[in-house]
Order: structure tokens, then sequence, then C-alpha cells
């Protein structure tokens, strides 16, 4: 897999941020190719190497401590925040200590509570590095601590809806209105939350293509419906800020 430009500017620069989240999709693959060569490895060791932490998303929420909870979820003895925090100041051998955590929106709020100090004064060659499906779940304690990189849409295998292509693609917020009337009166036939958000969906993975300026905005969107807030009022804000951008 290619990496993103964004990507290939950043293991180039002689100072890496010490905190970093990668949003979007792939991000635990591009995260290890990063890693691969920050620590001067070949990928296939970044799982091996002893100064490297990886923690895949198992389907699970990532705890502050390996209590009777972590162990009915199957977690181990060092995977919680209060391990990372004590393995991640132990000076390195490779040329960083580096945790890698898949999926950080899953982590309760009591982990990312335990995180927020050592990420934002991290050690001295200590690198965190987070991915996340959209970095709009998390609190905005633990984003304001991270340098965020939206990562570009890699699988082009979905076809994208031709609603969503018309709406990307509108010449004036009249026409994107019109698009949102049609978008509305389905829902209100059928009350399927799903088919906005496969919408909203299809936005985003256009962003990532043609033009990221509108990400944000529409994870926004995205985000505010999962969370039943004001359906339409969600889709007109995005629609005006996208033409505002």
């Amino acid at each position: 897999m290619t990496l993103p430009s964004i990507i290939e500017k950043l293991i180039n620069r002689e100072k890496l941020p010490q905190a970093m989240l990668f949003s979007g999709k792939n991000g635990l693959e591009i995260a290890e190719k990063c890693i691969a060569q920050w620590q001067e490895i070949s990928q296939e060791n970044v799982g091996k190497n002893m100064d490297t932490m990886i923690f895949a998303d198992q389907g699970k929420s990532f705890k502050v401590d390996f209590s009777e909870a972590g162990k009915k979820d199957g977690q181990g003895e060092n995977e919680n925040a209060r391990k990372i925090i004590e393995w991640i100041t132990k000076t390195p051998l490779s040329p960083y200590r580096i945790i890698c955590l898949e999926n950080l929106e899953r982590a309760t709020n009591s982990a990312l509570n335990a995180l927020l100090k050592i990420i934002e004064e991290p050690p001295e060659r200590a690198l965190f590095v987070f991915t996340s499906q959209n970095h709009y779940q998390l609190p905005a304690t633990i984003l304001s601590r991270l340098t965020v990189f939206a990562l570009p849409y890699l699988e082009n295998s979905k076809e994208i809806n031709e609603l969503s292509e018309r709406f990307f693609q509108g010449k004036n917020i009249l026409e994107r209105f019109k698009i949102i009337d049609e978008l509305y009166e389905g829902y209100k036939k059928n009350r399927q939350q799903k088919v906005i958000l496969n919408f909203l969906e299809d936005l985003i993975r256009l962003s990532r293509q043609r033009n990221i300026a509108w990400l944000e905005n529409i994870l926004q969107a995205h985000q505010n419906i999962k969370r039943n807030i004001n359906l339409r009022l969600s889709l007109e804000n995005l629609a005006l800020s996208m033409s505002e951008v």
C-alpha cells in the first residue's frame, strides 16, 4: 500500500510530534509502516520490536488497569493505560519507545483520563501513535493533545451512491438543499437512520479523495446523526459549511 503524501512528509521530518492520531480507514496498517521506518526495522518486525508496543482493536474497550473487567475481556496484564504509562518511561534501545493503540475511541473514559498527563508531557524519545475511525468520538481534552492526520480513503471497491455524488458536486446551496429534501422525505417514510449514515459515509470517502477541507464538517454531521441530533438541521448545516469552505 502506498503511503499518503502527508504521511510520507511526516516520516521524513527530523522532529516528529510525540502524540499523533491517524483518523480514517487503514490507520493501523499505515501506523505500522511509519513505525517501521521510525524504528529502522522491517514492517514484519514491528510487533517483535522490544521498544514498540502495538494494541490492535480486539473488539473490547481499552481499560485503565488490569481489573476483573479486563480479565473478562481477555486482556493481558500489560494491556491497560497504567502499564502503558509505566512502560513508556523506560529508555529505548531503538530510536524511539513507541505505543501504538488502534481505535482510541474504544478506550474507556477512565483510561483516556489516565493517559492525559503522559500524552501532554511525554518522556524524551517516546511516541504515542493512535488510530481512530472517527476522531470526533474522542473528547476534546484528548484531541487537544494530539496532532491529528486525516487519512485519505484508500479502498475504492464500494460504489458511491449517485445522490452522494450529486450532493458532493453540488454547484450551489439550493441544489444541496433539494437533495436534503429528497433524503429527508425518504427518511420520514421508513425511519432508517442507516440510509443517512451511508450517504454521509460516501461523502467522507469522496472528501478524502477529492477535497480534504470538507472532511471535518462531514465527520461532525455523521457523529451528530449517530447521536440522534436533529437530522435535517445537521444536513443543512453541512451543506452551508461546504458552500463556505
